[in-house]
């Protein structure tokens, strides 16, 4: 908004990046015109119409606004209200005016947030009091607005964030601005030593410690030159008294002062026909030399003397003729200052007004003098090379740009986010219409099990009875990693007659699956599915292998009907019947990596499920959600942990997998208001990095420390009187891989014995006999602390490693800052000792990298395995209650911005 145009633009931050420059800038006149009869708005771009008997006219209202600012507010009258008014109608009208122009869809006000460029000159007391107002009576923002909906910057802000300063400097900041007739010019001493936010790079603040300003007219500049020029020509000192006598009396010249006058103005105009040569001594030395600036005309009749000092002469001896001109208002801005080093950031202030062509020279003698100046200055005063010549609004929309990012990303890092209740909520599949849920069945499904409950909850949602897996399930469901190998491709491993049982069951119509009843699934088919499942294989059955995604998915179906039949079967007889009646809900938690390689889209899972008829489709009764494992952790966390996350705080969930780690960035998005209501966040980043199978390498750290030191091996009565060749043999392949898998049962079947041990309920010094091969009685002895330190900690050391790098790669974590702690869950053993263990090392480990690498995360061990924190309570809600009731929080897409300057 400025004295005769106003400058906007609109983009989005969605995306969190900016570019300069990423927008296109639309001006508007700033005067509006109403309708009398109507009083409305007829037309806000047109500074050109006059006031008529049908038409109220209010022009340059920026220069109204700060006039009104400067009145005291009792005294207003019907004039300065209305003034208020024609202005909070103007910005309606324009926003809907560059949308038009800019092709976008009305949007509600809501989604914007708006940013202004005011004055420097102006107190900051307007901002609040003016315009804020305005925008409030507008209906763009309202009071109960959090401040940053509207955000300020003056034109000096605007300038600096578009260069980079180190913190300390001190900058003396010179604007050239033409003003009606005469050129403005502002200094102002500015200090960087702070930044606006508290987050890495983030653009130092400037700090104004002191300002001046000087107007000059063009007159100045040249009676300044051309007495420059007579002073040198045409006098000379002849006495004490410093009386001076025209210089043709000394040489006795015919000169009359006329004839002066006209050489001199000669003079001047040819100064002023061409481009003004360099400032740098060298570089002018060399340019008189082979081009003098002014050229000597015969009819001027000087003297040889004068005709040499024409020939010398040159911007900057004019300069130092001269250069008491403005010196003492620049030295005033350094002056008792202990601070002897400074910028100099010298700009013509396109910004303020529009430049007149006939200034242009003018302007650019005082770019030479305050050049001049600045290098005569007693101190260090380095020059910055201007972004731009021109301080253009483009040049400060595009620092002011880089504000506002940074204002979004401090947004994301502390303040409170925006909860917005979903607009279809009633008609949602996942959450009870203004009801709560009678019963929760939770059934989280990995590679290596499939582990399913049954809650009965009270009126208060508490759980007052629990039929766990047992209860429900058979022994022999069979995980789903039975059937599933993931190397290039999915590979779905099955025995031969289910693919024609697929084409005939599962791929067409379910309809043939029904019994009578139309729930329950005919008998001879619930046989045949369980064959199916059984591992074992019968006479003349063969197993076969396929990559087609329709078997894939159709096992999965199958998989989920043939729960649906076991929870059937086994539940109690009164709830079954009830079945139809209760509010259930269904919460499905399922391995990242399971989902990603088989069905692929929680959408893909859910339509499935609905298919199986484990939750019927559009059921009041009864709702789905579904998430991955490690989703929806952070209340299990902290109640294990009582651990208080800061608002919009970053952590980190680590699950070790066999052979993958999956590491999943959550961000904290609420603040409970009680002590009974939980925190939530929501996962940023999700990724899954391969690493070598755990007990591979552990077996492989193992047998290399036994192939270096031999001395653990207990040599059997064959061995032990044979020669050193005999003995080598045992170092073959065979042995190697016999000794593998006796390790590996020896860790699963022994490890409660050895985390005792290195908890000092036992000796560490009790040895543990491994089998070394199937062909003799050969045996390793292993202490507990040869498990630890020989295969575990290099093993998990490795791991640590991977971990800590996350946090640096720029690719993964690296543009997280802070990332306050981490997670880690052992998921790849069913046996609690053996995961306690490795997450205990784990998470020491981890802590040494992080200190080593400088990365300041926190590595807490949590002290439940991840299925315990998981696991139904009586007499507490179920972690998903809260899910059903309300929902669950998703991040959506963020606002957009629009901000004007003010442009004189």
């Amino acid at each position: 908004m400025g004295k005769d145009k106003v400058k906007m633009t609109i983009f989005s931050i969605s995306n969190r990046c900016y570019n300069y420059p990423p927008f296109d800038q639309i001006e508007l006149g700033s005067s509006i015109f109403y309708d009398k009869q109507t009083g409305k708005v007829r037309n806000i771009d047109c500074n050109n119409k006059k006031e008529d008997e049908y038409t109220i006219v209010i022009k340059s209202f920026r220069d109204k606004l700060y006039a009104l600012f400067k009145k005291d507010k009792e005294t207003w009258d019907e004039e300065d209200t209305f003034l208020m008014k024609a202005v909070s109608d103007y910005l309606p009208l324009a926003m809907k005016y560059i949308m038009k122009l800019k092709n976008l869809e009305e949007e509600s006000p809501d989604l914007f947030h708006y940013a202004f460029i005011v004055p420097s000159k102006w107190e900051e007391e307007i901002r609040d009091d003016i315009i804020r107002p305005i925008f409030v009576q507008s209906g763009l923002i309202s009071n109960e607005d959090h401040q940053d909906r509207l955000l300020f910057f003056s034109d000096i802000e605007s300038i600096f964030y578009r260069y980079s300063f180190e913190r300390g400097d001190n900058t003396i900041l010179c604007r050239i601005t033409p003003d009606e007739g005469k050129v403005d010019i502002k200094f102002d001493l500015i200090q960087t030593s702070s930044t606006l936010y508290n987050f890495p790079n983030a653009k130092l603040f400037p700090k104004v410690m002191k300002s001046s300003s000087v107007s000059v007219i063009a007159d100045d500049i040249e009676d300044r030159i051309a007495h420059f020029l007579r002073i040198n020509l045409f006098y000379v000192a002849t006495d004490d008294d410093r009386v001076r006598n025209p210089l043709k009396r000394f040489l006795k010249s015919k000169l009359v002062p006329f004839y002066e006058d006209w050489i001199i103005e000669d003079i001047m105009e040819q100064m002023n026909r061409w481009p003004l040569p360099p400032l740098d001594e060298e570089d002018m030395k060399r340019y008189t030399e082979t081009n003098p600036w002014i050229i000597f005309q015969k009819s001027w009749m000087l003297t040889e003397n004068q005709k040499q000092f024409i020939m010398t002469l040159s911007p900057l001896s004019v300069c130092a003729g001269i250069s008491s001109f403005l010196f003492s208002d620049l030295n005033d801005m350094i002056s008792n200052n202990s601070i002897k080093s400074y910028k100099f950031l010298l700009v013509m202030d396109e910004y303020s007004c529009k430049f007149d062509p006939f200034e242009k020279m003018t302007l650019t003698w005082l770019e030479y003098i305050l050049e001049y100046n600045r290098r005569s200055l007693n101190y260090i005063v380095t020059n910055i090379d201007p972004l731009e010549s021109d301080t253009t609004p483009s040049f400060l929309l595009a620092g002011a740009g880089i504000s506002i990012f940074e204002a979004v990303q401090h947004s994301d890092m502390y303040c409170k986010p925006r909860i917005i209740q979903s607009e279809d909520s009633t008609a949602s599949s996942s959450v009870f219409r203004n009801s709560k849920p009678d019963a929760i069945v939770n059934l989280d499904i990995s590679l290596g099990s499939t582990l399913l409950t049954y809650s009965l909850l009270n009126e208060d949602g508490l759980i007052q009875q629990i039929f766990d897996h047992n209860d429900l399930i058979a022994d022999n469901l069979p995980p789903l990693g039975r059937f599933y190998t993931f190397s290039n491709a999915t590979t779905l491993n099955v025995k031969e007659q289910f693919i024609p049982f697929a084409e005939r069951y599962l791929l067409g119509d379910l309809a043939d699956f029904t019994a009578d009843d139309g729930i329950s699934i005919k008998k001879d088919l619930l046989f045949e599915m369980k064959a199916l499942l059984n591992k074992e294989l019968s006479n003349g059955e063969v197993l076969i292998s396929t990559y087609k995604p329709k078997y894939i998915n159709a096992f999965v179906l199958m998989y989920m009907i043939y729960i649906k039949e076991e929870i059937l079967n086994k539940l109690p007889d009164h709830l079954i019947s009830d079945h139809t009646d209760m509010k259930i809900g269904y919460a499905i938690s399922i391995e990242a990596m399971l989902l990603n390689n088989t069905i692929g889209t929680k959408d893909i899972l859910q339509d499935i499920i609905f298919a199986s008829g484990l939750v019927p489709k559009d059921n009041d009764s009864k709702k789905l959600r579904i998430t991955t494992q490690g989703e929806r952790i952070l209340p299990a966390i902290q109640k294990s942990l009582k651990l208080e996350l800061s608002l919009k705080s970053y952590f980190l969930v680590c699950q070790l997998h066999e052979d993958y780690v999956q590491l999943s960035l959550h961000q904290v998005v609420t603040t409970p208001s009680s002590e009974e209501e939980e925190q939530e966040s929501i996962i940023v980043q999700d990724e899954i990095l391969d690493i070598p199978n755990i007990y591979d390498s552990l077996c492989t750290s193992m047998w290399q420390n036994l192939v270096q030191d031999s001395s653990l091996i207990e040599l059997c009565e064959m061995h032990i009187t044979s020669d050193d060749n005999k003995i080598l043999d045992l170092f073959s392949s065979n042995t190697k891989t016999e000794f593998f898998a006796n390790l590996k049962g020896h860790i699963s079947d022994n490890v409660r014995v050895v985390l005792q041990n290195n908890l000092g309920t036992q000796s560490t010094t009790d040895t543990h006999a491994v089998k070394l091969n199937i062909s003799c009685n050969c045996k390793v002895r292993l202490t507990t602390a040869d498990i630890i330190d020989v295969s575990f900690t290099p093993v998990l050391q490795d791991i640590a490693c991977t971990l800590s790098a996350s946090f640096l790669n720029t690719e993964l974590f690296g543009n997280y800052t802070n990332v306050d702690y981490m997670f880690s869950f052992v998921r790849f053993s069913s046996n609690p000792q053996l995961q306690y263990a490795f997450s205990k090392i784990l998470e020491e480990e981890a802590d040494d990298f992080n200190l080593e690498l400088g990365i300041d995360t926190s590595c807490l061990l949590v002290p439940e395995l991840f299925s315990q924190l998981l696991q139904p309570v009586i007499s507490q809600r179920p972690l998903c209650y809260k899910d059903f009731e309300i929902g669950a929080l998703q991040q959506v897409c963020s606002e957009n911005y629009i901000y004007t300057d003010l442009k004189r």
